[in-house]
């Protein structure tokens, strides 16, 4: 072998390693930010929940998951996790993992799409999100949704970037079948684990539409994409029969909490979502995190341009163009016009379209750096990586979880089986009440409620009250400390006030003191 044809041998090599560890080192990194102060932060009611059910025995594990508009698959994912002796930790590691996975999908997405420059513009925009973070440290569903959204979306792109082949057969040698396998694996898996799931497959079929109308072969392409969707309805349909067989109230009586979209609530959602802002997931405000308002501005501001510069550049791959963006828009656009009549505009419910909007976005930094030259491109990014840093790292010091954890231990020293609890919001008990030691938790928060007269009507009797303020579940419709304060006056002054970071308020309030005969 010549020198030249050894030496060429060894780059392809080179290049074939840099491209096969490229997303693994993405995916690694990317799981830092995931992983740290993992289980620093106590559970909320939802993650209680999870914890709960999918310690089950099987059977009431499925009978629970759908009676409450649930699919079983996360709970059974995190079932053998529930007797770890950490189970913060724990029970969160799959999200951390899945937000690291998504992130190294959105690299390889964004790679195919535009070359190594856009996919690393993705992964650092996605991996850097304080909102993707958040929901990356929750024992929840949502991260493992996204990730097989992204799965699937990434199969999508193939098939698009494959022209023809995409209406080959499944038999042909030919045929982009791993693109196929993506699509309908990622598709089925994610309604598999959550309805909000369904929006995903709406778009990817108005996608494929577009896709198809440009085909030669079309009635090839149809085929395929209804051989696909069969699939896919197939497995995950029986799913969601249970759940409307099973449920205890109708689908849309389950979302009545879901605050209606005002002006303030819809900025509120772009910026968290799509714009990287650190924000409270319970009271539907954004943190104070002491970062200059500028450099949220300035994110905010280069991340919407990037992905605007990206849909005018794709404009000449319209098959690209159109998943992408019906990937990012369709979901909140068809959200925001069901909401007139019933409200579902949420964070949560839109997070999986934060994905395609952060692979447009990276790959329009990149081609906006494309004329630089090395230095100054790599100046760029580096600057750009350390203004996402200087946003995110506040998020770790922030306090976005109540401590039911230091009140149930307050309560544990300071409180009386006999002891009444008048609570702010429901679901302070539950959460409290895990973080009791099990001797005690049918004894303490025993009797609790929202209702003042019981409260006043325990206090004449003797017994002691404890008013509890906190944010316990995710709601618009609790009211403020000082409103909930204020609703105390008939119990009198406290005997007590005990403040549990920023978040929590206890008042204890004595019995009133006896006065016997003169």
């Amino acid at each position: 072998m010549s020198s030249d044809a050894a030496s060429s041998d060894a780059a392809r090599r080179a290049g074939a390693w840099t491209r096969a560890s490229a997303p693994l080192l993405v995916f690694l990194l990317a799981l830092l930010p995931r992983l740290h102060g993992l289980g620093s932060r106590p559970f909320w009611y939802d993650e209680v929940v999870s914890l709960q059910r999918a310690a089950l025995p099987l059977p009431a594990l499925l009978h629970d998951s759908f009676l409450r508009h649930h699919l079983p698959a996360y709970f059974l994912l995190i079932k053998p996790f529930t007797a770890a002796a950490d189970p913060q930790f724990w029970l969160r590691l799959p999200s951390a993992i899945c937000g690291a996975l998504t992130v190294m999908l959105a690299y390889r997405i964004a790679t195919r799409a535009a070359g190594p420059g856009a996919g690393v513009g993705a992964a650092l925009i996605l991996g850097l999100a304080p909102t993707q973070i958040a929901f990356s440290q929750e024992a929840r569903s949502y991260a493992l949704m996204i990730c097989l959204i992204l799965l699937a979306l990434d199969g999508l792109v193939g098939l698009g970037l494959a022209a023809g082949g995409a209406a080959r057969s499944w038999r042909d040698p030919e045929a982009p079948r791993a693109d196929w396998i993506r699509f309908i694996a990622g598709s089925t898996g994610a309604l598999c684990v959550l309805g909000d799931a369904w929006p995903w497959l709406l778009a990817a079929n108005l996608a494929a539409a577009m896709l198809i109308a440009r085909a030669q072969n079309r009635v090839g392409l149809l085929r395929n994409v209804l051989a696909a969707d069969a699939i896919i309805l197939g497995v995950s349909l029986p799913f969601y029969i249970a759940m409307l067989a099973l449920q205890y109230n109708s689908v849309i009586g389950g979302l009545s909490w879901v605050p209606k979209p005002t002006a303030q609530l819809v900025w509120y959602d772009i910026e968290s979502v799509y714009l990287m802002r650190v924000a409270d997931f319970t009271s539907f405000h954004f943190m104070a995190t002491g970062t200059p308002l500028a450099v949220a501005w300035i994110i905010g501001i280069g991340l919407t341009a990037a992905w605007l510069f990206a849909i005018w550049r794709l404009r000449a791959r319209p098959n690209l163009l159109a998943t992408l963006l019906l990937a990012t828009l369709f979901l909140p656009l068809s959200f925001g016009l069901v909401s007139i009549w019933r409200p579902l505009l949420m964070p949560r419910y839109i997070l999986w379209s934060a994905a395609p909007f952060a692979i447009l976005a990276g790959m329009g930094v990149d081609a906006a750096l494309a004329r630089l030259g090395r230095a100054a491109r790599a100046g760029a990014v580096v600057a750009g990586t350390a203004l996402l840093l200087v946003n995110l790292l506040p998020f770790y010091r922030v306090e976005t979880k109540a401590r039911w954890d230091l009140a149930a231990a307050l309560l544990v020293t300071e409180s009386r089986p006999s002891d009444v609890y008048y609570l702010s919001q429901a679901g302070a008990a539950p959460t409290m009440r895990y973080y009791l030691p099990k001797s005690l938790q049918l004894v303490l928060i025993a009797d609790w409620s929202g209702d003042l007269a019981h409260a006043l009507a325990a206090r004449a009797q003797g017994r002691r009250v404890w008013a509890i303020y906190g944010d316990a579940w995710q709601t618009t419709f609790w009211e403020s400390r000082s409103a909930f304060q204020a609703q105390l006056a008939p119990l009198g002054p406290p005997a007590a006030r005990q403040q549990i970071g920023g978040r929590i308020t206890l008042w204890r309030y004595d019995p009133p003191a006896k006065t016997g005969p003169r």
